[in-house]
């Protein structure tokens, strides 16, 4: 119960975004039930009224109850009106505290964890972090409530008084086992419901690949094994829940009998009224609703507490690694780069780069050579503050990596991969992502360098075009381009292309090269290539082998005196 005090302690900050909507729920929340309360009343008055024949009575009271019903009418969609405001305000503000909070999660977060993990956690859980208040707040008027219609009936005679009282005792006991049962299995249902969320991520995001492997099968045998997962444990939570509502319910009719059997024989011997008969039934059904609002408010909290420990592991970073980075800000770095004894592995049995030394001038365009798992993409990995070194320091400048904010980094690097991911938006839209400012004149202008231009202007909407998701609407080269594009008008002064000509055909791999050769004297560029062709021009090519600097020459020096780089060369 302390965790969930903190957890509701810790929720009030996104509460208090909408209290003025919530403060008017309870209020509210609080005339209803008031009104609710009233109409057994009113309705056992015009039942004694009727059977009285007392026609003025049935009349007034008729009237009366009419506008019982139209203020309940009228409050109760308030309420659904402030409700769903106050919902949908607090979960953007939940849902864009998380988003923030996943953008600050370091990589291997995403690499150790399936999509789903935080799918679902974005989609689901702040429901039930603004569902818990309007929950406490509904159990409390309810409560406050039935605190009251248990004293009238009491008032009106105390031996169903006390039946009703050992009947709530007994209901209470059943629910308590069913939200004890259901709380014991609700959070492996969970994770196997956010492995199947992620499973749903990897169908959606790679169905081209799929159907090109012709791995239709297999992945639906795969799917299915999980969703069968899912559906046995759904099912057993639901039968289990379902038995206990509906002993619950049993219990109810039987309390129900009861009751009639007592009523009629208090009747029967002049201890009670046939008008407090009415009303002691009437008030019956909102009793026994108490046990499932309390019932239905402790699986709430319980759903609430998971929620919200799933929610705060990502926003305080408890279960999950926060990116750190220093304080000092360079508005704009030289590009000046050095390695200093850099290890560097993905995992504690294997290190990538050995204690790897490297020096890179402003204005160098440096390519970077070796085999598959030299650690190529690792450097721009580590450069761009992906991942943190092992051992040893990375320079930009003169000052450390480590002590440069992430504005300094992020802004002043740009990284061009084999498969950059485009944005579902028009080409405009994507290219002012990176620079708000720039102008139509200096986006055409870089697009032109990217050897871009000529292929938008042959669009319908040429620079207002939408791309598709995943820029799923242009060629794998076109992608490239944008991405060279994007980089160019970021205007970072350290652009690193991975691979980034790969997907091109030759003429447009030869305009991109010029395009590089234009920038060079501008930029610090490094490039990892496997097609050596396209290396040629660079001032010095660097070799990887077994996480060390093993050459580093021009193409003709190397290919006289460094074994690797001939192999290379010759494959």
């Amino acid at each position: 119960m302390k965790e969930k005090v903190t957890y509701l302690k810790k929720s009030w900050k996104y509460l208090k975004t909408a209290k003025n909507l919530f403060f008017f729920v309870c209020l509210l929340g609080f005339i209803y039930a008031g009104l609710s309360a009233i109409l057994p009343i009113l309705s056992a008055k015009i039942v004694t009224a009727i059977t009285d024949n007392l026609i003025a009575q049935i009349f007034s009271l008729s009237f009366l109850l009419l506008g019982v019903y139209l203020l309940d009418f009228f409050v109760s969609a308030a309420i659904d009106n402030l409700y769903y405001r106050y919902v949908g305000k607090v979960n953007l503000e939940i849902q864009k505290d998380m988003a923030r909070s996943i953008l600050n999660l370091e990589v291997k977060n995403f690499d150790e964890n399936n999509s789903g993990v935080f799918i679902k956690r974005l989609d689901t859980d702040p429901y039930e972090i603004t569902n818990i208040f309007n929950s406490l707040r509904n159990a409390l008027t309810r409560i406050l409530t039935n605190l009251a219609i248990f004293v009238l009936i009491y008032t009106i005679n105390i031996y169903v008084g006390l039946f009703f009282t050992f009947s709530l005792i007994v209901i209470y006991v059943i629910q308590k086992k069913r939200v004890d049962v259901f709380n014991k299995n609700w959070h492996t249902f969970r994770e196997v419901d956010d492995k199947t969320s992620g499973i749903f991520q990897e169908i959606l995001k790679g169905t081209r690949d799929i159907k090109a492997l012709g791995l239709k099968e297999p992945f639906i045998e795969y799917t299915s094994e999980s969703l069968n997962k899912s559906y046995r444990k759904n099912l057993k939570l639901s039968i289990q829940n379902n038995f206990f509502w509906t002993l619950s319910q049993s219990v109810e009719n039987l309390s129900t009998f009861f009751f009639l059997l007592l009523g009629t024989y208090l009747m029967m011997n002049h201890m009670l009224k046939a008008t407090d008969f009415i009303i002691l039934y009437m008030y019956k059904d909102q009793l026994y609703s108490l046990i499932e609002y309390l019932s239905h408010f402790v699986g709430d909290l319980n759903e609430f507490s998971l929620a919200a420990k799933r929610i705060f592991d990502i926003t305080d970073y408890h279960a999950f690694s926060k990116e750190q980075f220093g304080k000092k800000h360079i508005k704009k770095v030289q590009g000046n780069i050095e390695f200093k004894d850099v290890t560097f592995g993905y995992n504690e049995y294997h290190n990538v780069l050995q204690n790897l030394n490297l020096t890179i001038h402003a204005n160098d365009t440096i390519a970077i050579v070796g085999k598959s798992g030299e650690g190529k993409t690792t450097l721009f990995s580590l450069l761009s503050r992906l991942y943190d070194t092992k051992q040893g320091d990375i320079l930009i400048d003169g000052t450390s990596l480590y002590e440069l904010d992430e504005e300094t980094i992020r802004q002043n690097i740009s990284i061009i991969t084999q498969n950059p991911y485009i944005f579902n938006m028009t080409i405009k839209e994507n290219l002012k992502l990176v620079n708000p400012n720039i102008t139509d004149e200096e986006m055409i202008e870089k697009c032109k360098l990217a050897a871009l231009h000529d292929y938008i202007e042959t669009l319908p909407d040429k620079y207002d075009t939408l791309i598709g998701e995943g820029g799923v609407n242009l060629s794998g080269g076109q992608k490239q381009r944008l991405a060279i594009a994007r980089a160019l008008v970021k205007d970072s002064e350290i652009i690193l292309f991975d691979e980034a000509t790969s997907a091109l055909d030759n003429e447009t791999q030869t305009a991109i090269q010029t395009s590089i050769q234009n920038i060079s004297k501008d930029y610090t560029i490094l490039i990892i290539a496997h097609r050596l062709s396209t290396i040629e021009f660079c001032n010095r090519i660097i070799v990887l082998h077994d996480g060390k600097v093993n050459g580093i020459g021009t193409h003709e020096e190397l290919l006289k005196k460094n074994k690797i780089y001939q192999e290379l060369y010759k494959k």
